[in-house]
Order: structure tokens, then C-alpha cells, then sequence
């Protein structure tokens, strides 16, 4: 077996990266074991595609694995991030998750506020609580929190029975609807609802129901 080397590779790109990459992530950790390195991360571009796999792999190798991503500044400069530990993974996730939704509209909770009355906009999360008074003729309200806060979502009747499906067994949802702001309270009423599909983050996460 070749002797470990003393460096670490910690710009590296799968086959997840397009036109650039081109070894799948299990390939990465073989390689790098084949090389001697000690520490090799993997940092594609834009995501997290491959981290699973690639964590994985490199433990069967006997490689430390980090786990990273490349992202671009608003200029277009390349940013490379790594996680150095399980805090930083967690804030990987949240920045990226972020990005991906701000360049499709949805906008954060925290940035609700400082919005016009009656915007029409997007918000995303998990499902906090859902709520169905008796004494609401069939008002459905829900909670969803993303990284920034929480968003109270008012889901009409109508609504409610068109997306019944997808707002009860959704862990996570994006609600398309109107901003409402009245007297500081903040809330978007419904309009569509559908599923946001996190890749596992939300596996049990579980909503407070209330009827």
C-alpha cells in the first residue's frame, strides 16, 4: 500500500459538476486512496449532490472525507466552503438551500416584513403546526419555519380541499399565495400549495396537528 501523503486536496469536483467534473464520487475516494492522500473534500458546484455517497466511499477507504461546495459571489468570483464539522454542515445546507430558493423567488421569513402589503409571493419550509378550529368554518392554518423564521400560512376553504393531499402529508411545503400584513402581524394567504422536496432533511419531522 502506498504510504500516506502529507497533503490534502480540498477543491475537488464529481461528475455532478457538469462539464467539469467527471469521476463519480465513489470513484473520488478510491483515487485519492490510490494516491496516498490523507484528507481529500469534495466541493462541486452549487450542491451537495454527491455527499452521501462520497462519505461513504472515502470511510471503506480509510480516507478523511470533507464535506464542501462551491459557490459564486454576486460578481461571479468562485467561493469555496468546507464543513468542518457537523454545525458547519448544517449551515452548508441552510446557505445553499437558501440560494437555490432566492434564484426561484421564495422568498425568507425574515424578509417578509419590509415586503408591500399584498405582494404576491412565495414562501417555503417545514410544517410547523396545522391547525383546523371547529369554530373556523374551515379555515386551515399552518406554521412553516425556515432558516431565517416563521411564516403563518392561511389556508381558505377552497384551497384546502383542492391541496387537502399535499398540505397534510407534505413535511415540508411551498405556498404560493398574497402577502397580509395588519398591525404587525404578517401572514400569505394560500393560493397554491406543493410539496418542497428537501432530499431527506425532513425525514422525521414531524407537524403539530390541531382540529
Amino acid at each position: 500500500m502506498r504510504p500516506r501523503a502529507r497533503y490534502a486536496e480540498l477543491h475537488a469536483w464529481s461528475n455532478f459538476t457538469f462539464l467539469s467534473g467527471a469521476a463519480h464520487p465513489e470513484e473520488l475516494a478510491v483515487h485519492g486512496a490510490e494516491l496516498g492522500l490523507q484528507v481529500l473534500a469534495l466541493t462541486d458546484r452549487g450542491g451537495l449532490y454527491g455527499a452521501v455517497r462520497f462519505s461513504k466511499a472515502a470511510r471503506e477507504q480509510g480516507l478523511a472525507a470533507i464535506i464542501g461546495a462551491e459557490l459564486a459571489l454576486d460578481d461571479g468570483t468562485p467561493l469555496v466552503l468546507l464543513a468542518v464539522d457537523a454545525d458547519g454542515y448544517a449551515r452548508l445546507v441552510e446557505l445553499i438551500s437558501r440560494t437555490q430558493l432566492d434564484a426561484v423567488g421564495i422568498l425568507a421569513a425574515a424578509r417578509l416584513s419590509a415586503r408591500p402589503n399584498h405582494l404576491v409571493c412565495s414562501v417555503a419550509g417545514l410544517v410547523v403546526t396545522r391547525q383546523r378550529p371547529g369554530t373556523a368554518k374551515g379555515f386551515v392554518f399552518l406554521t412553516l419555519e425556515d432558516e431565517t423564521g416563521l411564516v403563518n400560512v392561511i389556508v381558505n376553504p377552497q384551497t384546502y380541499e383542492r391541496y387537502r393531499r399535499v398540505i397534510r402529508q407534505s413535511a415540508a411545503l411551498i405556498v404560493d399565495g398574497v402577502l397580509q400584513q395588519e398591525d404587525g402581524v404578517v401572514h400569505v394567504i394560500a393560493r397554491k400549495c406543493r410539496s418542497l422536496d428537501l432530499d431527506g432533511l425532513a425525514d422525521g419531522v414531524r407537524a403539530r396537528n390541531f382540529h
